[in-house]
């Protein structure tokens, strides 16, 4: 289920958890670009244990959103 990668705001692409989708988030997100993370890594956003472009598309739908 995709419910454990919400960071219990409603939007999972808040990675950094301050109720809003954006730089920061981006920024923490290409920490991990490229990289096999292990499960439930918040910048795993589809929950398959890469931080790729599925992620960043995620993401990028939910920019400039209040959680």
């Amino acid at each position: 289920s995709d419910a454990k990668f919400d960071a219990g705001c409603g939007c999972r692409a808040d990675i950094n958890g301050d109720g809003q989708v954006g730089w920061q988030d981006y920024v923490l997100m290409g920490g991990f670009w490229g990289q096999a993370v292990d499960p439930g890594n918040p910048a795993d956003l589809d929950g398959d244990d890469f931080v790729n472009t599925s992620d960043l598309l995620i993401l990028l739908s939910q920019w400039g959103m209040s959680c």
